[in-house]
């Protein structure tokens, strides 16, 4: 009897810990179409956006390359065993920052319905952990922050 005590314990834990697992990811926010609006009305060239990025960037310790060029950067974020990559596409007007890839992340499409955080994931949605979408507004945001400089 003291087995199935046991096998019961062990059959609620990992219940428990699938939910958890479950809870931990959240739909990803993609940043598109990001007016360039400064407070001194002042219009940036393509270039001083570019430059605005790399210094965001930089100073958010994202890794930095311009893949094919195009006003498309390409950004990683490492810490510890986790990445997240992102494409920066700019104009002089706009920028978007969109998901790429990532490592150790949990990123899953969903293929049925879920229920995450009272939010329903549609099929074909994208959900990762939280710390990604974390890292990319702190990233838009010290963009924003650049654009004013």
């Amino acid at each position: 009897m003291k087995w199935f005590k046991w096998l019961a314990v062990f059959g609620v834990m990992m219940a428990v810990a699938g939910q958890a697992q479950a809870r931990s990811s959240v739909p990803i926010v993609d940043y598109e179409d990001q007016m360039i609006v400064r407070a001194d009305g002042k219009k940036l060239t393509e270039e001083e956006v570019r430059k605005a990025i790399i210094r965001a960037g930089t100073k958010r310790k994202w890794s930095l390359s311009n893949p094919g060029g195009n006003n498309v950067i390409r950004a990683l974020y490492h810490i510890r065993s986790h990445d997240a990559l992102v494409n920066i596409t700019y104009s002089a007007e706009r920028f978007s920052v969109k998901y790429h890839d990532s490592e150790n992340l949990n990123y899953a499409k969903v293929d049925t319905p879920q229920l995450v955080h009272g939010q329903i994931i549609n099929p074909g949605q994208r959900i990762i952990h939280p710390f990604y979408n974390d890292w990319v507004r702190q990233l838009v945001e010290e963009i924003q922050q650049a654009l004013q400089e």
